[in-house]
């Protein structure tokens, strides 16, 4: 195999080159976060879901870029380190290992990432690659925000619907996962019992979440969640198919229950207070399924709240 570079382009984006972020810097060494993106959904569509988020990436950005901070001093500084190559002889499998090294390699070099997905596949390879740059050291402490738990077995091979069952056949018991906003009609008691059987699975359905139909802040607080003094590193997953389809109608499938913006916000304002995010990755935004491209809206808006320090 080659190395990564040749796996990763700035030419590759379809992005508005005339757009001059304020946030943008011109190389990687002035900036405090890389941005990665992954236009790939054929994991999406492996698993039987709606194709559409391999343009999701570049959909993102335009909007991200787009945004006008007053204050620019108030923001993390960005670099865009382009798109994933994903040449067809690359298997899913390797394209995701190519991912995760240069997220590794990022991180180690004392940069975060905001990745742009893409197939959910792909929190495989931000989780590894952020379980390289910290295992030995620390657990591997991952939030994913999502309808699913995204823990289906390897029997059908690597698809959209397995990053977390591969994350934890990687780390074990060295693994803390959080996964916040899941429905039950959108998981098979397999799954539900393969979670609740790990005592490093930590499931908050939405149904904990909005007992009367509504958002409780005592339902999300009173967890199992530790909110730590010292601001431990993790690595935030949005799957965006977490929020309700009247304000997320693209992506691979939604539906009218789901996290509004603002118990989202809420959620991850406290995970931004007591936690170190080192990876913010947004998945599943499929533009050709949007409406008015509020989908890819939403997850720019979730990037900018989380660019300001």
């Amino acid at each position: 195999m080659n190395t990564f570079e040749t796996y990763y382009s700035l030419e590759s984006k379809k992005t508005d080159t005339t757009v001059k972020s304020s946030l943008l810097c011109s190389n990687s060494n002035e900036a405090e976060i890389v941005v990665l993106g992954y236009p790939d959904d054929l994991g999406i569509h492996k698993n039987g879901g709606r194709v559409g988020a391999k343009e999701g990436p570049d959909r993102i950005r335009k909007h991200l870029y787009a945004m006008t901070p007053q204050n620019p001093s108030d923001f993390n500084t960005l670099y865009d380190g382009g798109n994933l190559i994903c040449t067809e002889d690359l298997s899913l499998e390797d394209r995701h290992l190519i991912a995760a090294k240069e997220v590794t390699r990022n991180l180690n070099a004392n940069k975060k990432i905001l990745s742009l997905g893409g197939g959910h596949d792909y929190g495989y390879a931000d989780g590894l690659g952020f379980g390289e740059s910290t295992y030995g050291t620390q657990n591997v402490t991952v939030f994913n925000f999502d309808a699913h738990l995204d823990l289906r077995d390897l029997e059908k091979g690597v698809t959209s619907g397995t990053p977390f069952y591969r994350l934890l056949k990687e780390y074990g018991n060295k693994l803390d996962l959080f996964q916040i906003g899941i429905q039950e009609h959108c998981n098979s008691k397999k799954l539900f019992d393969l979670a609740h059987q790990s005592e490093n699975i930590h499931v908050l359905e939405h149904s904990d979440l909005y007992p009367k139909g509504y958002f409780s802040e005592k339902s999300f607080t009173k967890t199992k969640l530790v909110w730590p003094e010292t601001r431990t590193p993790c690595y935030v997953s949005v799957d965006i198919d977490g929020f309700s389809s009247s304000i997320a109608p693209g992506c691979s499938q939604s539906w009218a229950s789901g996290f509004d913006l603002s118990s989202f916000m809420f959620m991850f304002e406290m995970i931004l207070y007591h936690f170190d995010v080192r990876i913010l990755g947004i998945y599943e935004v499929s533009p050709p399924l949007d409406n008015n491209e509020q989908t890819s809206r939403l997850a720019a808006q979730i990037a900018y709240r989380w660019l300001k320090k």
